[in-house]
């Protein structure tokens, strides 16, 4: 998959949701990326909670995704205070 591919070769870490977004994941660590720098989850709060404990002030996170995944779920939960 050329996404997890890329993402192996540009990013600091990966977090992919659903059952497609673990193939991607799956595939940056085959290509290099570091296993503990890929974070698998199911559902969209699993992500808020991961990004939230570990996002600091001057990260870039590029939220990326279909609508039938509701990211923008993703993206208010880590707006909120």
């Amino acid at each position: 998959m050329r996404v997890g591919r890329r993402a192996a070769a540009v990013a600091d870490r990966l977090v992919v949701l659903s059952r497609l977004g673990r193939l991607i994941g799956e595939e940056a660590v085959r290509v290099g990326m570091a296993p503990e720098s890929v974070f698998f989850a199911m559902e969209n709060a699993q992500v808020v909670d991961y990004l939230k404990g570990l996002l600091q002030q001057g990260d870039h996170v590029l939220v990326k995704g279909s609508r039938g995944l509701a990211m923008d779920e993703i993206v208010a939960g880590l707006r909120a205070e």
